[in-house]
């Protein structure tokens, strides 16, 4: 895993593949929407936990989920994590898996 220096990234789809890699590596399931603090990356892969969950897991997730921001758009305003909410609520229910 190559090390990038914590990066901050916004999940644009939805990864939810449950089974670990064959070296026994958690992935990390992601919603859209999601805030998530990417500490490497190993070429197509990030390797980073979600923001809001502060004990949470960390895990493997595919970098062509998520857009790359800078750290100001972390800032937490309930409102725009009830918009974000919301949205990614209606995306899956109009599109199921």
């Amino acid at each position: 895993m190559e090390t990038t220096g914590l990066r901050y990234a916004i999940a644009q789809y939805t990864f939810d593949e449950p089974l670990p890699t064959p070296d026994g590596i958690q992935k990390l399931e992601l919603l859209i929407g999601d805030r998530i603090c990417v500490y490497g990356q190993h070429g197509e892969w990030g390797y980073g936990r979600k923001l809001d969950e502060k004990v949470g897991k960390c895990g493997l997730f595919p970098l062509s989920f998520v857009q790359f921001v800078q750290k100001s758009m972390f800032v937490s305003t309930n409102d725009g994590y009830l918009v974000v909410d919301e949205i990614s609520r209606v995306v899956n229910e109009w599109w199921p898996k």
